[in-house]
């Protein structure tokens, strides 16, 4: 499991080195007033061949929402 998970974040690593995907620090500063709530967890995947940020975000009511994000425009996908 842990070597599943290390092999995981060398991938992502190189994927921010060759610029397919924008550091997280820099894409929560372009998109943190474009979410419906507080951002109370983050994933990276690949889906379909291709990164994807996924938000986990509570709004003002409790809800809970799964925001996806293009990785490198910023780009919130519906």
């Amino acid at each position: 499991m842990v070597e599943h998970l290390q092999h995981h974040a060398v991938k992502r690593r190189r994927a921010v080195e060759r610029g397919e995907i924008r550091p997280l620090a820099e894409l929560l500063t372009m998109i943190r007033g474009k979410l419906p709530g507080e951002i109370t967890g983050v994933e990276i995947e690949r889906h379909h061949g291709e990164w994807l940020y996924e938000f986990i975000v509570v709004d003002k009511a409790g809800r809970l929402f799964e925001v996806y994000v293009e990785p490198n425009s910023g780009a919130i996908r519906s």
